[in-house]
């Protein structure tokens, strides 16, 4: 067997770096995803073992300096949506969001483990990039999980109690459907695959729906389209955007410390403008919120 290391070193001579980020492309139809996140490695053979979402398939696994790597299905003669949507008409967009929200249905309808509701693909640690750098979690359920997402700065707002403890199913998500993230064949423009499951797992059921907007300015016709499909929760979207404008990353250990030095300095009538004007934090380049809605929360605003 070839090292990883001279494997990933040849696949960059012959193919380049055109496998995404953290991907080298090895064979025809074979990658090298590394380093690779943990969540991603159980959510691709959970969807592989229980569903018909197209989605690149695990062929062997490994470890370079303490990190994982994962050899993997890799898709030739693809593009991303992102490349051709301006090149579709009206009939192969709604196709493609036909068939993507029909796997969706499926994903969403695979029962949970009854030991945890919050968490990775088997009940460990999750993984989203707009709740933090690292892992985080499991949580029993979605309360436990907004106990420690929500600022307790806004935590007395009655419509911010009201979506912390409301109980939400959870539901397996892929967490970023983004149109960067959908490969569609390059001639046909036919759906081939859905890619990066890093964030993946079991999360309250509006997250699919949510997350799908936080990149939202890139593709706005695409979410539109999405929206006519799948199962809409505005009522949260709205508050989530109020959250994402709040603070960025709120699981983060530099975000808490941050919260606890606010906390010990604010008066009650300046935590309570915070509520009305919170204040946008700065956004890395790659991970920029791209909402489509008002800044300020228009629910919360008024409920306030």
């Amino acid at each position: 067997m070839i090292l990883p290391r001279v494997r990933i070193c040849l696949g960059k001579i012959l193919y380049g770096n055109k496998a995404g980020k953290n991907g080298v492309r090895i064979s025809r139809d074979r990658m090298i995803k590394y380093p690779c996140h943990e969540t991603e490695l159980e959510a691709l053979r959970f969807v592989a073992d229980h569903t018909s979402m197209p989605a690149p398939r695990v062929l062997e696994k490994f470890y370079l300096k303490g990190k994982l790597g994962v050899v993997m299905e890799y898709f030739p003669n693809t593009q991303s949506l992102d490349s051709c949507w301006e090149e579709l008409d009206g009939v192969q967009k709604r196709e493609i969001v036909k068939q993507l929200s029909n796997h969706l249905e499926q994903m969403r309808a695979l029962p949970p483990d009854d030991d945890y509701k919050i968490a990775s693909t088997y009940g460990r640690a999750c993984y989203d990039f707009r709740v933090a750098t690292d892992t985080f979690g499991p949580f029993e359920d979605s309360v436990e999980f907004h106990e420690a997402l929500v600022n307790d700065r806004v935590k007395s707002n009655p419509v911010i109690q009201d979506f912390i403890y409301n109980e939400y199913k959870a539901r397996f998500t892929h967490g970023n459907l983004d149109v960067i993230n959908i490969l569609v064949n390059k001639k046909t423009h036919q759906f081939v695959a859905l890619i990066d499951w890093k964030g993946a797992g079991w999360f309250p059921d509006y997250w699919e729906y949510t997350k799908m907007h936080f990149h939202a300015i890139y593709c706005v016709e695409f979410v539109e389209l999405m929206k006519e499909v799948i199962e809409r929760y505005d009522k949260e979207l709205e508050i989530e955007e109020y959250l994402w404008r709040i603070e960025k990353k709120p699981l983060d250990p530099a975000t808490r410390a941050a919260d606890e030095v606010v906390q010990s300095i604010e008066t009650d009538s300046v935590a309570e403008t915070v509520i009305v004007t919170p204040q946008v934090s700065p956004l890395d380049n790659d991970e920029e919120v791209g909402c489509i809605y008002d800044p300020v929360c228009a629910l919360l605003h008024c409920r306030k």
